[in-house]
């Protein structure tokens, strides 16, 4: 039987350090690229991400080049990586995330990162220095590395950086960091 985990107060106080240090993902400035977008607004498709493959280009980068979250994982693939139903992504303050039907607040959250180098993929892998026992991942992208609950991965592909948080309760860490790689997986393979 698996022990229930509940990182939650980990995560609100790396989100929260992450948003303030890191100023949101992929900048913008446009009110319409916030949570509870209008579905027929232009920009609707940046909001949400549903079971549509998004393709490498200007869907899942903006015009700077930055990563954008909602556009570099479907939720077939977060579905898949977490073994249940999960919402369209919607993007929230620090990400795009895909809530898990029926779970009250469990969830996956990417988040995308811009004009990032070695001092600021510390700032982002740590959480701003909230998070402890950081470990590198081999192989995925340019640099990656999990914290020691193995919820919070970090993974920079030349100067844009992604995080996926897992937000889930009743997982093994193993399952956790296994959910967590599949789904930086299914991110490189359409951003490289």
């Amino acid at each position: 039987m698996l022990e229930k985990t509940w990182h939650g107060p980990v995560f609100a106080a790396a989100a929260a350090v992450a948003a303030v240090v890191l100023a949101g993902c992929g900048g913008g400035g446009d009110s319409s690229h916030g949570t509870g977008a209008d579905e027929s607004s232009p920009h609707a498709a940046e909001n949400t991400a549903d079971s549509a493959i998004p393709t490498a280009g200007s869907a899942v980068r903006n015009a700077a080049g930055e990563l954008q979250p909602c556009a570099i994982l479907t939720r077939a693939e977060a579905q898949a990586a977490i073994g249940e139903p999960v919402s369209a992504g919607t993007k929230g303050e620090t990400g795009c995330e895909f809530k898990a039907s029926g779970k009250g607040s469990e969830e996956v959250i990417v988040g995308a990162y811009g004009a990032v180098t070695g001092t600021r993929f510390h700032d982002l892998s740590t959480g701003a220095g909230v998070l402890t026992g950081v470990s590198p991942v081999a192989g995925l992208g340019d640099q990656a590395a999990i914290d020691s609950t193995d919820t919070y991965l970090t993974v920079r592909l030349g100067s844009n950086a992604f995080i996926v948080q897992m937000l889930l309760n009743d997982r093994s860490k193993a399952e956790l960091k296994t959910a967590s790689i599949a789904i930086a997986k299914s991110i490189l393979a359409r951003v490289a």
